[in-house]
């Protein structure tokens, strides 16, 4: 009894000093509130720009629980309240006031009292997960209700599903003509709504899955709105996964691939940060993907681009597509620095990669920092010897920049490793034009690049593949 006595003061002066003691402008842009029993005191305030957050302001929780946290204009978007290892509490940062009460923050029991967009939010991502939900459900229901001849008899019924899923609908329908077109709650829910689309795809039509593609294409990829809406990489991943995935071969595939990027790149050329961040992203994804001829269109896209300056990290990314691309003839490596080998060489000298017989060289960029070559050389160094004796040879470049390191993570392996201490400034690693390790390249005995592997267990694969072919032939 006292307890809930003692809950329900704690409520009411709390209730009192943000609603009569803290001064409210029309043009304050503030976050208060009071949350009780929280184990920790500090509150933050986080905002997002493109694929990062940042920490726009922090308070302290004074002894009722009470606290208040201002952001300005250029943190407008969607930000979200952060109390240690509590789920976060999305917002609208939009300028209005936001008044916030809890008593239990750690169990999501948040109540917001004030801020019109952000009480219309809360109400939004309670109800849309069930609306979605109840309408996967009714779609299924009248699937069955039409196909099924043991149910397709009771049309009533079928009516009544058929009259619900509509009206739910356009519940949802009402709720974006009741905003402003350009509002930042607006934006936000149908990019919510759109991105939620891909989880439907199998239950979706051709038709539903062309205009979806559509709905992607109408984007304003430059929008502020968008770039700090916390969604750029979700709504970037669903529009190339959607067409990865839409059931078109591969040529179109790629063709339609090539059409968005294109469309999104032309959208950034005023926008220099914005330009290299999702250029960065985009290639990322497409390596990630394997989706190399992809990988190429953008880097060549982005290098013969006039209006924007592509950043130093960028283009020797990009630019080893245009100079380091399957087919091109790779850059001799000259051994004129420490070498590490653990085998006899003969009477050889071997004083250039070419100097080593063998029918395929495999040029691999690493270091004793890269977490998986440490990994991934153990197992590389066991399949070398019978790599070596089929005719392919290795050479490891390390990226290392002393000499203690390079000798004690390599000296054990029994491949060529090489190291001249220059790090990312090393003639090799340029020549090259590495930007991450590993980084492997497959030569033939004429130093034409025939495969860039992705890993060392897309290399390992692809030898062994090869070694197959060669013996059938």
């Amino acid at each position: 009894m006292h307890k809930k006595l003692g809950i329900k003061i704690r409520l009411i002066i709390g209730l009192f000093i943000v609603f009569f003691l803290v001064p409210v402008t029309s043009k304050s842009q503030t976050i208060k509130g009071v949350i009780l029993n929280s184990s920790t005191k500090e509150i933050e305030l986080i905002g997002f720009n493109g694929f990062s957050n940042y920490n726009i302001n922090s308070s302290i929780l004074d002894s009722n629980g009470f606290f208040s946290i201002d952001y300005s204009e250029k943190d407008f978007g969607i930000g979200f309240l952060k109390i240690d290892k509590a789920s976060p509490l999305l917002l609208i940062l939009n300028g209005e006031v936001v008044e916030i009460y809890s008593e239990n923050f750690y169990n999501k029991d948040v109540k917001i009292l004030s801020g019109e967009k952000n009480i219309l939010f809360e109400k939004y991502s309670y109800e849309q997960p069930l609306r979605e939900t109840i309408l996967a459900n009714l779609s299924f229901l009248k699937k069955v209700y039409t196909e099924e001849s043991f149910f397709n008899s009771n049309k009533k019924f079928y009516n009544s599903l058929n009259k619900e899923y509509k009206r739910i609908n356009t519940d949802v329908n009402k709720i974006f003509q009741e905003l402003d077109e350009e509002s930042i709650l607006n934006i936000y829910i149908k990019l919510i709504h759109l991105i939620n689309q891909n989880s439907k795809i199998t239950t979706l039509n051709k038709s539903q899955v062309l205009n979806n593609i559509f709905s992607f294409r109408k984007l304003d990829y430059s929008n502020l709105t968008l770039y700090k809406s916390g969604l750029l990489q979700n709504v970037l991943e669903s529009h190339l996964w959607l067409i990865e995935n839409s059931g078109f071969n591969s040529s179109k595939v790629e063709k339609e691939i090539n059409f968005s990027i294109e469309l999104i790149i032309n959208q950034l050329n005023l926008d220099e940060i914005k330009f290299n961040e999702i250029v960065n992203f985009l290639f990322d994804y497409l390596e990630k993907r394997s989706l190399f001829k992809n990988s190429e269109f953008l880097a060549l896209k982005v290098l013969n681009s006039e209006n924007c300056t592509v950043n130093n990290n960028l283009s020797t990314k990009l630019e080893s597509y245009r100079k380091m691309k399957v087919g091109d003839i790779a850059p001799e490596i000259y051994f004129d620095y420490d070498m590490i080998y653990n085998k006899m060489i003969g009477n050889n000298v071997i004083k250039k990669m070419t100097d080593i017989n063998s029918d395929y060289y495999i040029i691999i960029f690493g270091s004793s920092w890269c977490s998986k070559c440490i990994e991934d050389f153990p197992k590389l160094n066991q399949l070398y010897s019978q790599w070596e004796s089929n005719g392919y040879e290795v050479i490891f470049v390390s990226l290392d920049h002393n000499k203690e390191d390079f000798i004690s993570y390599f000296s054990y392996f029994d491949f060529y490793s090489i190291c001249d201490y220059q790090n990312w400034n090393s003639k090799t690693v340029k020549d090259y034009y590495v930007s991450s390790t590993p980084s492997i390249f497959v030569l033939n005995k004429n130093r034409k690049i025939i495969l860039r592997p992705r890993s060392i267990n897309h290399l390992s694969s692809w030898v062994e593949w090869h070694s197959k072919e060669q013996v059938e032939k």
